[in-house]
């Protein structure tokens, strides 16, 4: 959608839903908050990296590890945005992955 707000709440609302029931959601459902990684506005940006952590904190990840083997390479880019607080949450979330054996040898070449 055009407008900032509404992307606000689909990113939250997406991610809250995939918290509360993980089994449901799957790598399609969550593509609206991997869209939002190459938002144009630095807010979305954020907001979309800061729903990943909290997925990523999680006990049980295995029902989003496909989704977060699709969002490496977007994360991967985002480290060379110009916002610095952009660049540190995509580094945090790379280590995150790495730290979760969520990135292939083939990522880390990227």
């Amino acid at each position: 959608d055009v407008d900032p707000k509404i992307r606000e709440l689909c990113i939250k609302i997406t991610s809250e839903i995939s918290m509360i029931a993980p089994n449901d959601f799957d790598a399609n459902i969550l593509k609206h908050v991997f869209k939002n990684l190459n938002d144009e506005t630095t807010k979305i940006k954020k907001l979309a990296l800061n729903q990943i952590k909290e997925l990523i904190a999680i006990d049980d990840i295995s029902p989003f590890k496909t989704f977060f083997k699709t969002i490496v390479k977007n994360l991967s880019v985002l480290c060379n945005d110009s916002d610095n607080g952009v660049v540190v949450s995509s580094l945090n979330l790379l280590t995150k992955l790495s730290k979760k054996n969520l990135l292939d040898d083939f990522d880390c070449t990227q």
